[in-house]
């Protein structure tokens, strides 16, 4: 994805270069929900086009990376892992947790929510991500 940081004499030896661009406004839309299909969710149309928009310049792979983390949240809400919107509330299931538990937990998983997009972005902004 950035050429500019592998070392010249290395991409001297490439025989050709594809400069494959940033997807546009719609490929994101498509994109984000392509990576969603099958995946429950609480998101209108509205919603990803909001999160379209605050993608623009971003790669396909950190877009995929993106839908990842938020798609994440309801399952770590469930753990109660820290920094999730549930956060602190009663945790469904522990470590230790049986089998059984761990079944019945699933039932609980939330929908993805908008909130669950830009908690992820702001977590792939404090990561340092140098492409976004």
């Amino acid at each position: 994805n950035r050429l500019e940081d592998i070392d010249p004499a290395v991409v001297r030896r490439f025989e050709s270069r594809i400069y494959v661009g940033v997807p546009e406004h719609d490929t994101r839309v498509a994109m984000i929900m392509s990576f969603l299909r099958g995946i429950e969710t609480s998101l209108c149309e509205d919603d990803f086009i909001t999160v379209a928009e605050s993608t623009d310049g971003w790669s396909g792979s950190d877009i995929e990376t993106l839908c990842r983390e938020a798609a994440m949240a309801p399952i770590r809400a469930v753990w109660g892992y820290p920094g999730t919107p549930t956060a602190g509330q009663t945790v469904l299931v522990s470590p230790d947790s049986s089998e059984d538990e761990l079944h019945a937990s699933a039932h609980h998983i939330r929908a993805i929510e908008l909130n669950d997009f830009l908690m992820a972005m702001d977590l792939m902004m404090k990561r340092g991500n140098d492409s976004i």
